[in-house]
């Protein structure tokens, strides 16, 4: 017995709620950090670059960054203090599925105390990224939560069924309704109107009555004969 009530709690539905709200959770804030991450690092350096320029594209090349080889163009700008020759910065270009050309014009930020410095300025791959995932993700996160609510309304109903089927009074709606009829039909008449029981009891009482009266005639009508 003790384990067929363990196997049923198992099975509720708030168990399975909860459940369902911990992987989408979980699968929320996996998206989140993964596009927050690059964005992070993103932000860090597009908030020193506040110059824009324009520049040409001279070549394209792998640059290393961090350990790691990224494709990116080498872009020719003029900035306050001579000519300078820069490499994008790899985070501005991880995610771009573009192909330059060289002598092609592009529009620059970088960093006037680093010149070096510089991210492509139509390129915000990593803030769209950040933004989609987050609303993604509070959409993952609330469905989870609007199932969590659903499964734990359904196994309270489920465990106290007669507490979400009667009224405060414990009337069933069945109860409910008989009692509104009499209570109507006792404005309208001015009295109670007699309920089953009594109903019966009184066609009871009334043969009761008919049977006595029929003897007594009976009776009435031997001692007229004998006379």
């Amino acid at each position: 017995m003790a384990k067929r009530e363990k196997s049923s709690r198992r099975a509720s539905p708030s168990n399975i709620g909860w459940v369902v709200f911990a992987l989408t959770f979980i699968a929320a804030g996996v998206l989140f950090v993964l596009n927050y991450l690059p964005y992070r690092s993103y932000k860090a350096i597009s908030d020193d670059c506040t110059i824009k320029t324009t520049g040409t594209i001279s070549g394209t090349l792998t640059q290393r960054k961090d350990g790691y080889y990224y494709y990116g163009p080498t872009v020719l700008y003029t900035e306050s203090r001579g000519q300078k020759t820069v490499l994008v910065s790899a985070l501005n270009t991880l995610e771009l599925d573009t192909t330059w050309e060289e002598g092609q014009s592009v529009n620059i930020y970088y960093n006037p105390d680093d010149p070096s410095e510089m991210i492509l300025a139509d390129d915000t791959t990593a803030y769209d990224n950040y933004k989609q995932a987050l609303t993604i993700g509070i959409v993952i996160a609330s469905a989870g939560f609007i199932v969590l609510i659903i499964t734990i309304v359904a196994s309270r109903i489920m465990s106290n069924p007669k507490k979400y089927n009667t009224n405060v009074a414990g009337q069933s709606y069945d109860e409910w309704k008989e009692q509104q009829i009499k209570e109507m039909a006792q404005g309208i008449l001015g009295v109670a109107p007699l309920d089953k029981d009594q109903m019966d009891s009184n066609l009871k009482a009334e043969s009761e009555n008919e049977s006595v009266a029929l003897q007594m005639d009976d009776a009435l009508s031997d001692d007229d004969t004998e006379d």
